[in-house]
């Protein structure tokens, strides 16, 4: 699928993934926060869930600019 995206389809969707995520988060409660499950193999806080995205995307940022600089690892 990636490569039927273009920049704006790609953004878009970054755009509604966060904005649906910031509006659970917003919900949250600290007992919400407290609250875990198994994920994918080891327990994870609701906490923990929420910011995976914040370091995934960095992840992904940081592959990109190698990349695009010819450092691919």
């Amino acid at each position: 699928r990636a490569r039927l995206e273009t920049r704006d389809s790609i953004r878009l969707a970054y755009q509604d993934a966060h904005c649906a995520l910031l509006s659970l988060v917003a919900e949250l409660t600290q007992a919400d926060l407290k609250k875990g499950m198994p994920y994918p193999r080891k327990f994870r806080t609701v906490e923990q869930m929420a910011y995976r995205p914040v370091e995934h995307f960095r992840e992904h940022e940081n592959h990109i600019r190698q990349v695009l600089v010819g450092r691919q690892k």
